[in-house]
């Protein structure tokens, strides 16, 4: 049933939606459930008691202004390093300043556009950047504006339309939508990039009501990360309706599922989180980590060591951080094992620089 009303409904989801747009489920009415953005949320509140939500309004543009950020927004991405901030820039607040711009410039390039490669760029900056502005000592207008908006992620997660959900970030929540289309429950089960499943649970009150879900594919579980980067592995990740497997389309980086949907459906995404060695053309002899949006900062390297590219690396859950680390050994110039080295997320690394980012790395 499922599989044959996406087949005949697929081709008209671009029809659909042309011409109206997306608006975020006010986070008045998301409830986080993500021990990571709980503990992020609740860091901007202890730092910044006095920062309220502003409501964001989704103005019309003209087409020559969308032009122009686009063309914006791909000049940013074609210059942005694996943390979101731009290149070249080595104060903290110029870093966050450049982090932030591009946040927002692709918030709202996604509601015009619903293009997941803008989502990708705001889930980067998020993780990395603007999380690292809440953990650092000192406040600015430029930090206020990070920590502003990691304080309304709620608002997001989830976007919508007359019969359009679009999971934009996954991170685990409730929310209800209740509009002139829509009426419904939603949980969102399991966050990347801690587990290798996520679940989409919606429950109707009415007995069916046509939906077109759409969640974004992160362009990590595709090995892929900024423009050139190379070294990456292609990933594969499999879609579940109501437990049975399908094939969705796949649209501007989102998969689509058009259905009839009944009173309680689910939608499930497996999927690896593996860690990616990241070799970039601006970093030849340098190797960077990554895991899911989380980029690593690799700690006691002193510039003499290196890494080898093909050792193994360990995951754990630090519990007393509440995040993960890695490890794997380090070696010195002869090529000897020098000890092992701890990476942290970018974002908890007591100095966040490109240099514990992207070490030197031999084969």
């Amino acid at each position: 049933m499922v599989m044959a009303l996406l087949v005949a409904a697929m081709t008209t989801v671009t029809a659909r939606t042309d011409g109206q747009h997306l608006q975020y489920v006010e986070g008045d009415s998301v409830e986080l459930a993500d021990f990571f953005w709980n503990n992020l949320t609740g860091a901007v509140k202890q730092q910044y008691p006095d920062l309220k939500r502003e409501r964001r309004s989704n103005p019309s543009w003209s087409k020559s202004r969308l032009s122009r950020c686009v063309q914006e927004w791909d000049a940013l991405w074609s210059q942005t390093e694996l943390t979101g901030a731009l290149i070249g820039q080595d104060g903290l607040e110029t870093r966050e300043a450049s982090a932030f711009h591009l946040a927002q410039l692709s918030e709202q390039l996604f509601l015009k556009t619903r293009d997941g490669r803008y989502g990708d760029a705001l889930e980067r900056t998020l993780y990395n950047e603007l999380a690292g502005a809440v953990y650092t000592s000192g406040q600015s207008a430029v930090r206020r504006q990070a920590c502003e908006m990691i304080g309304r992620v709620r608002d997001l997660i989830y976007a919508f339309d007359r019969d359009n959900l679009y999971v934009n970030l996954h991170v685990r929540s409730e929310a209800h939508i209740k509009s002139s289309g829509l009426d419904l429950h939603l949980s969102l089960l399991g966050s990347m990039p801690w587990y290798n499943r996520m679940m989409l649970v919606l429950k109707m009150p009415a007995d069916s009501q046509h939906l077109t879900v759409h969640i974004r594919v992160p362009a990590w579980i595709e090995g892929q990360t900024i423009p050139a980067a190379g070294g990456m592995e292609k990933m594969k990740y499999k879609v579940y309706v109501n437990g049975q497997p399908i094939v969705p389309k796949i649209e501007k980086g989102f998969l689509v599922i058009d259905s009839v949907w009944q009173k309680d459906n689910s939608i499930t995404l497996d999927f690896r989180t593996p860690i990616l060695r990241i070799i970039t053309p601006r970093h030849p002899d340098q190797m960077a980590l990554q895991r899911g949006a989380l980029v690593f900062s690799l700690q006691n390297m002193s510039p003499q060591l290196s890494i080898n590219t093909g050792d193994k690396i360990s995951s754990r859950f630090d519990k007393d951080r509440h995040t993960l680390v890695l490890s794997s050994q380090c070696y010195d110039a002869q090529g000897a094992v020098a000890g092992e080295y701890e990476a942290v997320p970018y974002f908890w690394s007591p100095e966040r620089n490109w240099s514990s980012v992207y070490v030197p790395a031999k084969p």
